[in-house]
């Protein structure tokens, strides 16, 4: 009785163990089928994000190009814009040059004409000076005759004769005589005067004539044109390689562990990259 006893006792705990087994094994199973699956559906979305990245850092790649061939462009078109404006102001700048330039001549050469004419009053009003002082000396002159031959008339009519007569004549003529050399010594200072007085007319005149060419305006230069504008250099694009079958890794396989995918994440680390490039350009 007990040997059936323990019989049935092992049986049943035989049995326990396969129920307990095969629950176990089923729990597994289910385990091993739920990470697969989620390997699985991560595997295929990492796979279509990293064809969205690519797709999205190619049409980058052609937007910074795009971009770059417009603000060159407008770089060239504003540079060839600066040129003409600028030959346009040396145009003008050169216009106003020549016209300030034409009328300094013109001020330069009424300038000249009026020190010429002050230097020819200067001279005819000194000339005329030293004329009336001759004109002058030659009546005080004949004045002092006169008044000698009076005297001496004088002398005659009165009986002065003798010792007495030619003491009075001598007396006259060297009065006269005295007369003459003031006179002449005034003509000669009048003569001194006038040469002094054209010296200072001619200094004057010559001082004149420098300070109007000091003014004269140089004769301008044209200026020179600017430097013809260069194109912008053009920069090249470069695309990223087209995406392998290798840069998304091997799917996952039921009942192994998957790591993360290598290959996987260096073409992200790639794309980062040239997101990072494309963005410093």
């Amino acid at each position: 009785m007990s040997a059936e006893l323990y019989l049935a006792s092992q049986v049943a705990g035989g049995f326990i163990d396969f129920l307990r087994g095969r629950s176990a094994r089923r729990a597994q199973e289910e385990a091993i089928q739920s990470q697969f699956e989620y390997s699985t559906e991560a595997y295929l979305d990492a796979g279509e994000k990293l064809l969205a990245d690519y797709d999205y850092l190619v049409e980058s790649v052609y937007s910074r190009e795009r971009n770059f061939d417009r603000n060159r462009a407008h770089k060239d078109a504003l540079a060839v814009q600066n040129y003409k404006d600028q030959l346009r102001i040396n145009k003008y700048q050169d216009f106003l040059d020549a016209r300030l330039y034409v009328k300094s001549e013109e001020l330069y050469g009424s300038s000249l004409a009026m020190n010429a004419q002050e230097a020819q009053l200067a001279d005819d009003a000194a000339h005329l000076q030293r004329k009336e002082l001759y004109m002058a000396a030659a009546f005080d002159n004949e004045n002092a005759i006169i008044d000698n031959i009076r005297k001496s008339g004088t002398a005659l009519a009165r009986g002065v004769t003798g010792r007495s007569g030619a003491k009075q004549q001598q007396s006259q003529l060297a009065a006269f005589g005295r007369d003459q050399a003031v006179l002449a010594a005034s003509l000669s200072s009048a003569d001194n005067a006038l040469q002094t007085q054209l010296r200072d007319i001619d200094m004057q005149y010559k001082q004149a004539n420098l300070a109007a060419e000091a003014n004269r305006m140089l004769k301008p230069i044209p200026r020179p044109d600017p430097s013809i504008p260069l194109a912008s250099p053009d920069m090249e694009f470069l695309l990223p390689r087209e995406l392998q079958e290798f840069d998304f890794g091997p799917p996952p396989v039921r009942g192994v562990n998957t790591a993360p995918n290598p290959t996987l994440g260096f073409a992200n680390t790639v794309i980062s990259g040239l997101f990072d490039f494309a963005a410093a350009q």
